[in-house]
């Protein structure tokens, strides 16, 4: 079970869910609101990057990156099984997205195949072994995930949203760019050119900085929510010195990923109260 729970990474689900939560509550706040299809744009979202996690898992081990840590080494018996479950939540993520197009607009067709080939090449193809993998992750997840969310409840595009969407996207780049950053001597043994590799380490720790401050100053163009999401600022201030405080900050990902929780729940608990 723990190889599963490893390979899977469920607790990365938020970078989904707080997407398709932001543009539900706009979509609310908006006035429309479709059940059936908000829960069918979770499950293909959540299939979809279960998919990447799988599969990040798969080619590494067979690519002999990460092959001596534990949560690896604790895998290695599952790896067949594990490619082909990831095989089968694309699947399904690309069903769900296929059912909710059907449902709302065919042209959302365009968005599901975009987010099966992101899930599919990010670890085999240019996005993670390049050093895309941070700006995939910003354009998918980040804008095109909210955007056509908002479109398959709403029908219609909203301007707004655009605008709604980029405080949050920024923190779900620095969830994948504090994962390149704990693993960095890694990542440079394996030969791996990810984003913080090119950058250098202190250039990666600038970019991580900027990454985690950036979704702050807009909120002065966002009153109706600024006062909510600025609570989150301290555990910015804390990831920001965990990402200083040592050459492989191994908290920082749970970190990074519990202040992008946190930032989106009280950014879209200030959307729905204006």
């Amino acid at each position: 079970m723990r190889a599963w729970v490893l390979a899977m990474r469920p607790w990365s689900l938020t970078a989904t869910v707080a997407p398709i939560g932001l543009a539900a509550a706009v979509a609310w706040r908006d006035g429309f609101s479709d059940w059936l299809v908000l829960g069918l744009m979770v499950v293909s979202g959540c299939a979809l990057q279960l998919a990447v996690n799988l599969r990040n898992t798969f080619v590494d081990w067979r690519e002999g990156v990460d092959a001596n840590r534990a949560e690896r080494r604790c895998c290695v018996e599952r790896m067949g099984a594990i490619g082909r479950l990831a095989a089968v939540m694309l699947v399904v993520g690309a069903l769900g997205g296929l059912a909710v197009a059907a449902l709302t607009s065919w042209y959302l067709v365009g968005c599901v195949v975009l987010g099966m080939g992101g899930a599919w090449y990010y670890t085999s193809g240019w996005f993670k072994y390049q050093g895309m993998g941070v700006f995939g992750v910003y354009l998918l997840m980040g804008l095109v995930e909210p955007l056509a969310a908002y479109w398959a409840l709403a029908r219609r595009v909203s301007p707004e949203m655009v605008w709604l969407s980029l405080p949050i996207a920024f923190l779900v780049a620095a969830i994948l760019h504090a994962n390149d950053l704990r693993d960095f001597r890694r990542d440079s043994d394996a030969g791996i050119r990810t984003l913080s590799i090119r950058l250098g380490r202190r250039g990666a720790r600038w970019f991580y900085a900027f990454l985690i401050l950036a979704p702050f100053p807009m909120l002065g163009l966002l009153p109706q929510v600024a006062p909510w999401a600025m609570l989150a600022a301290p555990l910015a201030v804390l990831a920001i010195r965990e990402a200083w405080a040592s050459e492989e900050p191994a908290a920082l990902l749970g970190m990074t990923a519990r202040l992008h929780l946190v930032y989106s729940v009280l950014f879209i608990l200030g959307v729905c109260i204006r």
